[in-house]
């Protein structure tokens, strides 16, 4: 599952302000609280001199989250004189940071062992953080009434000198990228928590050689992958691509509501890439496949307009072939648009439907070549024309595509141990490159070279054409040549597809024009279908029809009918 690194800060923030559905309550409990303090005891910040000025009436109570519910501080250790961070000197390779401890800026966080932290979300982080060097001051209005605020200085790790130092190890060595510091792990994917040892992740058996390193990678914004798979060099294989440690990290995370400990990943996703594809992916493609859309909507009306073409199997066929095409189009418009507020549930039936509406489409035009073969090579068998041939042929393409997907959703819903689609969030398509071969590509290529076979025999057979435009028919050689013209279309633009997919999602020139070129397949099988058939007039009379060939008209006879002739010939003589 995937979301996007803004999730995280309402994640924590619920986490944090749980205190809006609970009273405030005091910390009645005799548990002392060893918590840092910036001013002596019986010492605010005066907000008119601001320095630690004597104060023996405030009471210093700052809010800490405890379990999951806010209250006022007490038991608290006391400190004589106050601390000094390290940090407030100018060489300790971190700076100094002041935050406020409102609940929204920052929050004290008490730890079951009793130690108190300070949990901030940075400006450009990725997840909440703990603060573990600071102190906490209390700051009082000279000129009002109102009840004393609290800061907390902090020192802050530079996370650059940690990256570095990371390259240089990784430079040796394989690494791979744990999340939270060691004896800690994620906690509803939004803090990094120490708890219970047996909830930490641990380097599988199988990866004795990669050296672990620590922090989140260094990106502006991440996505949260539970399917994942290591490799052996410490890279990352999540949604088809190949991740380096500087753009991943692991690490177990604790689901406090369900009481899941389960791995997960977070992902570096390229938020400026995105953002200047935008206009190809969010208007350019969609608009390009909702103008297929429509033209496979027209196609399919027209074909329905004519008698000829609707009541023959070869019209059928095509009809087929075209509905797929367009449940295939209109499927990858949703997915692509809507992802990102996909449920889990629609996000898994998108998927589906597009998966099975793809494989139908090949299926259909694996049919498609079987019946022009076959009509051509034994022209005088009308019997494929037939209905009950049709309910075969639809059994044997819709059922294939419907059972090849039930399989692989069968699959992951019982997250079995094997090779199966993962069609489930961010991307709501195939994980990894294997499950895409094995549940669609693979598939697809062997239903081409089957289909090349068909068709290069029955160019063999178009070649005399004399013979069989008198005894197959005019409009039957016809429509050979336009299911001949779709295969070569669906077949070349299946393999860019592929060059597009191995490229990847960048915006340059050459991947542009390979997604426009993909994304009009609809235009042209308008075209190929309907525009450039010789024998289809669009336009008759308001209402398209077939062109009637002379050779249309030649009489053809089966084996029969040539002996009731012949018996009437003798009769006459």
């Amino acid at each position: 599952m995937a979301r996007w690194s803004w999730l995280f800060v309402v994640l924590g923030m619920t986490f944090v302000q749980l205190s809006s559905e609970q009273s405030v309550k005091r910390n009645k409990g005799g548990v002392s609280i060893r918590l840092p303090q910036c001013c002596p005891s019986q010492h605010a910040i005066s907000t008119r001199n601001a320095t630690c000025a004597y104060n023996p009436d405030s009471s210093f109570q700052p809010p800490i989250l405890f379990k999951g519910s806010m209250m006022l501080a007490s038991n608290i250790v006391e400190e004589v004189k106050g601390i000094t961070l390290a940090c407030e000197n100018e060489n300790s390779g971190t700076r100094l940071i002041a935050l406020s401890l409102d609940g929204e800026h920052g929050t004290l966080i008490l730890l079951p062992d009793g130690t108190v932290n300070v949990m901030w979300f940075p400006p450009e982080g990725l997840i909440y953080e703990r603060l573990q060097d600071f102190c906490v001051l209390q700051v009082l209005d000279d000129e009002s009434d109102d009840p004393p605020m609290y800061w907390a200085k902090a020192c802050l790790q530079d996370h650059a000198l940690q990256w570095q130092a990371d390259r240089l190890a990784c430079s040796n060595a394989s690494c791979l990228r744990k999340c939270c510091p060691a004896g800690e792990h994620l906690k509803n994917k939004g803090l990094c928590m120490p708890d219970d040892k047996t909830k930490d992740w641990s380097l599988a058996p199988q990866f004795p050689d990669l050296h672990v390193v620590y922090g989140l990678p260094t990106c502006e914004k991440i996505l949260i992958y539970d399917d994942h798979s290591l490799t052996e060099t410490g890279n990352l294989l999540a949604s088809e691509e190949l991740l380096s440690p500087q753009h991943y990290c692991i690490d177990n995370n604790e689901d406090t509501k369900s009481d899941q400990v389960y791995e997960l990943a977070l992902v570096c996703f390229e938020g400026s890439a995105d953002s200047e594809c935008q206009w190809k992916y969010g208007v350019l493609v969609p608009v390009l496949m909702g103008i297929s859309c429509a033209c496979l909507t027209a196609t399919w009306v027209i074909y329905l307009l004519v008698p000829r073409l609707k009541s023959c199997n070869t019209g059928r066929c095509l009809l087929s072939f075209v509905s797929a095409t367009f449940f295939a189009f209109l499927t990858i418009t949703i997915n692509k648009a809507g992802r990102e507020n996909f449920t889990e549930l629609q996000c898994s039936l998108i998927a589906t439907l597009c998966h099975a509406s793809i494989l139908a489409m090949f299926f259909w035009l694996n049919v498609m070549s079987f019946h022009i073969y076959f009509q051509l090579r034994s022209p005088h068998k009308g019997y494929r024309e037939g209905v009950r041939v049709f309910l075969v042929y639809s059994l044997y393409a819709w059922g294939s595509a419907i059972l090849i997907t039930l399989v692989g959703v069968t699959l992951d819903a019982l997250q079995a141990d094997v090779i199966r689609p993962h069609f489930h969030l961010p991307n709501c398509w195939f994980l990894d490159v294997t499950s895409r071969w094995v549940y669609q590509y693979g598939i697809i290529l062997v239903l081409i070279l089957v289909n090349m076979v068909f068709f290069i025999c029955s160019v063999m057979l178009l070649k005399r054409n004399d013979r069989y435009r008198v005894e197959s028919g005019h409009n039957q050689t016809i429509s050979a040549w336009v299911y001949l013209k779709l295969f070569i279309i669906t077949g070349v633009l299946w393999i860019t597809e592929i060059v597009s997919w191995k490229i990847g999602n960048q915006c340059n020139i050459a991947v542009i024009i390979i997604d426009i070129i993909n994304s009009l397949q609809g235009v042209y099988i308008f075209l190929v279908a309907v525009c450039l058939r010789k024998d289809l007039k669009v336009f008759h009379w308001g209402c398209p029809q077939l062109a009637v060939s002379n050779e249309d008209s030649v009489p053809t006879h089966t084996g029969e009918d040539a002996s009731e002739l012949l018996d009437a010939q003798r009769r006459k003589e």
